[in-house]
């Protein structure tokens, strides 16, 4: 008999997937004045902080990416609740790589949940509460920020060519938690591989407005940036979707339809189109407690997997 699986630290699936088979902390009602069905999520049993363009309206009671704290008393009563409960987010990953003459873009929203009380990312989040903690007592303003969007974009990649992030460029967004009492840090003046288009198309107002905003955070607010680590193991929720995919010709920004899909995150695609999973990202045999109906017991029989997908 196998033993149980340790609890997960994170855990991920398509967001498709995820909707397709909730588990019991969340519902869907009738929204009467959106004209169509909405997420609710039981707030005793998880935190809910989707942010994304395309998925806020979808919950309608989540936190959102930022939450405001003003005083000590709002902040530690946040914080118990925060540190109790499994948080939920979403995640978009993009890679764009090269083709013979043909730019092929794979994309997906990933559902994630994070299991607060495992203890090493506990330990992370409470390294950065306890930053904040004391910038508030001393009356001064703080962003903390919890950045999960990093080591999903990793999983993301590992998934698709097995870690080789040099295999083309990958980019992701949202999955950042920001707790406040001033304002969210703007990555958007950061000098980097994600910024590199607006920079490029913005130059010198960037090498203008960068400088001062620097400088203005430096004296009006203390940033505390966590990057968060920790393992992922793929949820087993709903079926096995296919990564949206599409190849875009070098020479024109038209949109090319296509019948060639990648595989689902932890399956890749081989040249006679069967589906092999690594076992490095191996669905648990077991249920961690914290999220015993949402992991389902695996299974090694790749066909049956592909038939139900």
């Amino acid at each position: 008999m196998s033993r149980p699986a340790q609890p997960p630290m994170i855990g991920v699936a398509l967001m498709e997937d995820f909707v397709n088979g909730l588990p019991s902390f969340f519902d869907i009602r009738w929204n009467e004045e959106a004209g169509q069905p909405t997420i609710h999520q039981d707030p005793s049993r998880v935190n809910v902080f989707v942010h994304s363009d395309k998925h806020s309206d979808d919950f309608p009671d989540t936190k959102g990416g930022i939450i405001h704290v003003h005083t000590e008393e709002e902040f530690e009563a946040f914080v118990g609740g925060f540190l109790s409960k499994p948080m939920f987010f979403d995640v978009f990953c993009q890679n764009r790589k090269r083709s013979g003459n043909f730019r092929i873009i794979t994309t997906a929203y990933f559902a994630v949940l994070v299991n607060s009380s495992h203890p090493r990312i506990k330990e992370q989040l409470e390294n950065g509460l306890d930053q904040a903690r004391k910038c508030i007592r001393n009356g001064d303003k703080f962003a903390l920020e919890f950045d999960f969007k990093d080591i999903v974009k990793s999983w993301f990649a590992d998934t698709l060519d097995g870690g080789a992030l040099c295999n083309g460029s990958y980019y992701s967004k949202y999955g950042r938690i920001c707790i406040t009492n001033h304002t969210k840090y703007q990555h958007c003046f950061d000098c980097s591989s994600e910024t590199f288009d607006f920079w490029v198309c913005c130059l010198p107002c960037c090498l203008l407005s960068c400088p001062t905003y620097t400088i203005y955070r430096k004296f009006t607010c203390k940033d505390i940036q966590i990057k968060m680590t920790g393992d992922i193991c793929a949820l087993a929720v709903g079926g096995n979707r296919p990564l949206h995919t599409r190849r875009d010709p070098e020479s024109t920004d038209i949109e090319i339809p296509t019948q060639v899909v990648l595989a689902p995150p932890t399956y890749e695609e081989t040249a006679e189109n069967s589906r092999t999973g690594p076992e490095s990202v191996a669905l648990p045999e077991y249920a961690p407690p914290a999220y015993e109906d949402i992991v389902k017991e695996t299974t090694s029989d790749t066909a049956q997997l592909i038939a139900e997908s």
